[in-house]
């Protein structure tokens, strides 16, 4: 999936919204160094934002919740958030989602456990956003019968 089309870029943008400075910066630097990725970061404007996945913590699921929500809704196809969670907290985490905030844990695509290896992390990232370009062309090829219907 290449996309930034007006500044010729091939690399795809890949948001983060990651709370702890520590976590934010491997992260960023990991997706700096990358060869497939262009990081957008957490200042961008996420209802309107050039990205194809986003990688985000709780604390920034909760700040940002409704502009997460809202791009989600507006979204034709598939936009990958995956949430970046402490691996002694996941379970706990994805049952509060689940339970106590539903509308959340349906926007939520996939949870990726902290600490997370590089290549662990550039399958996930590699496994959603091959589902995103899948959705897409489903979106598309509906478009098109629909044209013709």
């Amino acid at each position: 999936m290449e996309t930034t089309k007006m500044t010729g870029d091939t690399k795809t943008p890949v948001l983060t919204l990651v709370s702890e400075s520590g976590n934010r910066r491997v992260l960023e630097e990991w997706l700096r160094d990358h060869d497939r990725y262009r990081l957008v970061g957490s200042d961008a404007e996420i209802r309107n934002a050039d990205f194809e996945c986003c990688l985000l913590d709780s604390e920034m699921l909760f700040d940002h919740r409704e502009a997460l929500l809202e791009r989600d809704a507006t979204e034709a196809s598939i936009l990958p958030y995956l949430l970046l969670v402490p691996e002694a907290n996941h379970r706990a985490v994805r049952d509060r989602l689940r339970t106590e905030h539903p509308d959340l844990w349906e926007a939520v695509d996939g949870l990726i456990d902290m600490p997370v290896s590089k290549t662990r992390l550039a399958e996930q990232l590699e496994t959603f956003l091959r589902l995103r370009s899948q959705s897409i062309t489903v979106d598309q090829q509906r478009e098109q019968l629909d044209v013709l219907n």
